[in-house]
């Protein structure tokens, strides 16, 4: 492997680590648990398959209690020996001698089969194979725990467990074919394989990791007041105990209720196995799915409550709908699928949301109850309620009351106690969260500081080499009135780590500690590390002000860029008039160099320092040429905040690549640019995306201030505008005064007088029109979805904000309950004259049926489509956005509308570029002789292109009009990546694209190049290759370039026409902005990457 190669494959390392959150050092031992979860998962679903099949096939199920109750007795034996193990032995030996006693066991029971025909052996799998799934679970993460701190594993442990699961979904789904060829029983020694891949994994980690797992595994002492009863005592624990009585009381039960209906349909030990081997890989590929997508947002949304009722409310509807199928409708087929989907849902909801909230109600209890509370819950409380519910079905069965009805509702009275004890628990997490937070439990650690003992552990954590625990420790101890400062800060400015030192320098500079002086400025001759090196400048720059002149000097031709910096801000901003007349030279000729790099320098120095009357020589760098020369300007405008400089930073919020950083800008100033942005605001002459952006600033920044600037232009006639402004003031929290809601009340009535205009036009173009009205109606009908978010926007000022937020969501759903949830919300928040039109406007009725409810207060005459399009080319008291009046054009055209022709010469003038070049186009068709009276003015006054110009004249009618913007976004439509997006916002996005033409065997890009271009592919055919090797062949409406757009680095291929080909290209700044307003374009993008990864691992 050449340097290049090793380098790249380094490169792509690491992008997979950043990509997955692995930091230096963790990805070796990350692998290797990965590998020890998947093994164990390898382990357990062949005993579980295995355990259940051969129990079934030699038990009737009336034995299924008694081997519930001895299964929990080896729950609580086995919790019993490890628990006196931890206490004697280093967690590797006791995790090596609990890998090898689980497989001693497995070879020992298939022995056991071997050797005799006795039924004991199946009984005791059964009780085995859930045993040993706990055990497999506690080792694992018992060694995940030694390997990482409670930090890292809130970034890994989500990995590390998708081994297990991956497993036993891959286990599951082979189940079939390995009793196939091997027969239920072996299916033992696929577990001891599992078991064995284990402890190869756990010795590699053993000796790479051997000081790790050498500490005892109990700890250095144990607690002595952690038995159940006093853990019990508090009310809290209780309730969680209790919770987990009815959980696992209801799993046991779901379980036998399958059990009994699966030995009722099979009795074969293989067709058995199969069963559950099918079972438990889908229910587990179900529960991967879950996890990933869907346990991490519904908890942090929703709580723990919702994620403890769902399974709940799952399980109580399956044992309903049971119940009423065992007495009303018998039929044993039903009965058995019920049974399975109990079985399913609770699984699935068990591991994938259950269990991750369950293990949250540990969290506000002591460090070192959560421990314990959380044992007592695996290794005793649970076998017992699992015992519990045993015997309760063997009084039954011995009342003779058994059967599936006796079953049933047993389960049911189960999920009632569920429904109180889950409501006790939950008010029971609420009220001890702020207990937990007040006594300072932060990650698990309770730390009473007023102790001495205390004070002197975290003293002694200060010599850690580790930075994270210094700094932690550090914290703490600062907060402390006992503890000066500079005494903890001082020797740590010798810290090896330069991340401590570093942090050391800010804060003595933070707080001004004069009395380290001489102790900073003593690092300068022995500091390494060139960013805590420009700290320790900055610092002493602080402390020293202008004594520091003639130290800081020598720094200034430091060949280290970032410490040049520093150098050149703490003169300017400390040395005084010295330093300015030293610095002051430097930053000039940064300021004018013909180097990018050296202009940009200028910008951040000129923003770290800070100082208003600076503000002069930003003024050039604010339009300096160089992109990221214009970018670090507009930050240190924001750094300087003064108003001179406010116009500048504003213009820029009109170009693409720049409005961005200076909104950050704006942002970072504050208050004090809302004048103004107000005059920018309310400039009629400036284009209307320049201004959206202004209002979007205004929002952003937020405060008294800014609410009254933007709530004076609510009523503004262009809607785009409008909808901006609202948007800003919802962000701003504005809420309507009494004075205000007139004024609110009035522009709804305009809102919907506009909607039942659009709602007409609608009627008017009809849906007969194909391809020629298709994009005009879909424009009308988004005009119409925004005067309905601007509607309860404006409501949303006079009520209950969230609510109608919430309903809002809910509008556009596919699901007919949540639609008519949030109508039923609407319709009860709403009142006064507006009400019903509101609600019209919000049932989304067919356009006919709505003008027929609007028409009493907003009647509208039905025009027909040609009358319809005039009124729409040429708007009066209706303002349109430019799609709208492209679209109608381009209608015209494609209908051959000729009577239109002189409405659409009245939009060659027209301000936007899209619909005056849409209209020169429509004229030429239209009417040529009309096209040529207007010819020579259209060119002298240049209201069309020149290359525009000679495609128009030289067009037939048949081809494709490609230049046109219009058809740009036609074609951008046709991409799957942009087919969620607004195509008024294509619109905006097709101005930035590039048109290129490439001949048939003509390079588009070569390997190696760098691209910042995504290019789509208006007509033709290209194919990507390596020198002669051809990787694949895209097509129209196909996208290539998209992954060096994403990261700028070289291309990894070449991309060749195979025939006459025209691509449009789009910049990297342009995509991030769609990608910012429209998340469903990423979406998109990393569909394809994902479709094209796929792809190159098929061919590798």
């Amino acid at each position: 492997m050449t340097q290049g190669q090793r380098l790249d494959t380094a490169s792509r390392s690491q992008t997979v680590a950043d990509l997955l959150h692995v930091e230096a050092g963790e990805g070796r031992p990350l692998l290797l648990l990965w590998a020890h979860s998947f093994f164990a998962g390898v382990a357990v679903v062949p005993l579980l398959a295995a355990g259940n099949a051969l129990f079934l096939s030699q038990f009737s199920s009336d034995w299924l209690p008694h081997a519930y109750i001895a299964s929990a007795g080896m729950s609580i034996s086995a919790a019993w020996i490890y628990n006196r193990a931890r206490r004697r032995l280093t967690t590797a030996r006791l995790f090596r001698g609990l890998l090898f006693g689980l497989l001693a066991c497995v070879l020992a029971l298939r022995l056991g089969f071997r050797l005799t025909e006795a039924s004991w052996p199946a009984f005791v799998l059964l009780g085995f194979s859930a045993v040993t799934n706990s055990l497999l679970n506690v080792e694992v993460w018992g060694v995940a725990g030694q390997l990482f701190t409670v930090r890292q594993g809130k970034r890994l442990f989500g990995l590390v467990g998708s081994g297990e699961l991956m497993a036993m979904v891959l286990g599951g789904l082979a189940t079939p074919l390995l009793v196939a060829w091997f027969g239920t029983e072996n299916l033992l020694l696929v577990a001891a394989a599992g078991l064995g891949g284990c402890l190869l994994c756990l010795a590699i980690i053993e000796r790479e990791q051997a000081g790790r797992l050498s500490r005892r595994a109990g700890g250095d002492a144990e607690s002595g007041h952690t038995g159940i009863f006093a853990l019990a005592r508090n009310r809290y624990t209780l309730w969680v105990f209790l919770l987990a009585v009815v959980g696992v009381s209801a799993t046991r039960l779901v379980d036998y209720a399958f059990l009994d209906q699966a030995h009722t349909r099979y009795h074969d030990e293989d067709e058995l196995a199969r069963l559950f081997g099918l079972f438990f890989g889908i229910a587990n590929a179900v529960t991967l799915v879950v996890l990933t997508f869907i346990t991490g947002p519904l908890l942090n949304r929703f709580g723990i409550a919702t994620g403890m009722l769902l399974r709940r409310m799952a399980l109580t509807a399956c044992i309903v709908v049971t119940a009423l199928v065992l007495f009303a409708f018998p039929s044993a087929e039903a009965v058995y699928w019920l049974a399975l989907a109990a079985m399913m849902a609770d699984l699935v909801l068990l591991s994938a949301i259950s269990a991750p909230a369950f293990l949250i109600l540990y969290q506000p209890l002591r460090p070192d109850r959560r421990l314990a509370t959380q044992l007592a819950v695996e290794s005793v409380i649970g076998p017992l309620a699992s015992a519990a519910a045993a015997g309760s079905i063997l009084l039954v069965n011995a009342l003779g009351l058994g059967g599936p009805r006796a079953v049933a509702l047993l389960t049911l009275a189960v999920l009632v106690c569920w429904r109180f004890v889950g409501r006790r628990t939950n008010q029971g997490y609420r009220e001890a969260l702020p207990e937990a937070l007040e006594h300072r439990r932060l990650e698990g650690v309770s730390i009473p500081l007023e102790e001495g003992d205390m004070l002197e552990v975290l003293r002694q954590r200060l010599q850690s080499p580790r930075p994270h625990e210094v700094l932690y420790a550090l914290d703490l101890l600062t907060s402390q009135s006992t503890v000066t400062p500079a005494d903890l800060l001082g020797p740590l400015l010798e810290h090896p780590h330069p991340q401590v030192r570093l942090d050391v320098m800010q804060r003595i500079a933070r707080d001004h500690l004069v009395e380290l002086t001489d102790a900073v400025r003593n690092r300068l001759d022995v500091e390494e590390d060139p960013r805590t090196l420009a700290e320790t400048l900055r610092c002493l720059a602080e402390l020293e002000e202008a004594e520091a002149v003639d130290v800081l000097g020598v720094f200034l031709d430091h060949p280290d860029g970032p410490v040049a910096e520093a150098a050149t801000v703490g003169l300017l901003r400390s040395g005084g008039i010295d330093g300015i007349l030293i610095a002051g030279e430097r930053l000039l000729s940064l300021e004018r160099s013909q180097e990018a790099g050296e202009r940009e320098r200028a910008a951040r120095i000129l923003g770290n320092v800070g100082i208003r009357g600076f503000y002069r020589h930003l003024l050039d760098l604010l339009w300096d040429p160089d992109i990221s020369v214009r970018r670090a300007a507009l930050a240190a405008a924001g750094k300087l905040r003064n108003p001179r400089l406010w116009p500048a930073v504003i213009d820029n919020l009109a170009h693409v690549e720049f409005h961005t950083s200076a909104a950050q800008a704006l942002i970072d100033a504050g208050a004090e640019t809302i004048p103004a942005l107000g005059e920018a605001l309310g400039n009629p002459d400036a284009e209307v995306a320049f201004r959206i952006r202004v209002a979007e600033a205004c929002g952003r920044i937020g405060g008294a201030e800014a609410i009254a600037l933007l709530k004076v232009r609510m009523d503004t006639e262009d809607r785009r505008l409008r909808t901006a402004i609202l948007h800003a003031l919802d962000r701003a929290d504005y809420r309507a005064v009494a004075g205000d809601r007139g004024n609110i009340d009035d522009i709804l009535w305009q809102e919907l007088g506009d909607a039942a205009w659009i709602m007409a036009a609608i009627v008017d173009v009809g849906i007969d029109g194909g391809d020629a009205t298709d994009p005009l109606r879909r424009a009308l009908e988004h005009r119409l979805r925004q005067i309905r978010g601007r509607c309860l926007q404006l409501l949303g000022f006079t009520g209950d904000a969230e609510t109608l937020k919430r309903a809002a969501e809910q509008l556009d759903s596919d699901v007919a309950d949540q639609r008519a949830y949030a109508l039923e919300v609407l319709d009860t928040a709403l009142s006064g004259d507006t009400r019903r039109y509101l609600m019209t406007l919000f049932e989304g009725v067919p356009a006919t049926v709505a003008l027929q409810q609007m028409s009493t207060s907003f009647p509208q005459r039905l025009l027909g489509r040609n009358q319809r399009l005039s009124l729409l080319i040429t708007p009066g008291g209706h303002r349109f956005e430019p799609w709208i009046r492209a679209c109608s054009v381009r209608a015209a055209i494609l209908l051959g509308e000729v009577d239109l022709a002189a409405d659409v010469a009245q939009r060659l003038d027209d301000d936007s570029r899209l619909v005056s070049e849409t209209a020169a186009w429509a004229l030429r068709t239209l009417s040529p002789s009309l096209w040529s009276e207007q010819e020579e003015r259209i060119t002298e006054q240049g209201l069309v292109p020149p290359d525009l110009m000679f495609w128009i004249e030289s067009w037939k009618p048949g081809e494709r009009p490609m230049f046109l913007t219009v058809e740009k976004v036609m074609v951008l439509r046709s991409v799957g990546v942009f087919a969620d997006v607004p195509e008024e916002v294509l619109a905006d996005l097709a101005g930035y694209l590039e048109e290129i033409e490439v001949g048939a065997d003509e390079r588009v890009y070569e390997k190696g190049a760098v691209g910042r271009t995504m290019y789509i592919i208006a007509e033709g055919r290209v194919h990507v290759h390596d020198e002669e090797h051809s990787f694949t062949e895209l097509h129209t409406g196909e996208v290539f370039g998209e992954l060096t757009t994403l990261d700028p680095e070289p291309h990894s291929a070449s991309v060749t026409a195979l025939a006459d080909t025209r691509l449009l290209g789009l910049d990297r700044d342009a995509l991030y902005e769609l990608m910012s307003a429209h998340p469903t374009v990423l979406r998109g993008l990393i569909h394809i990457l994902c479709r094209r990864l796929r792809a190159k691992g098929r061919r590798n």
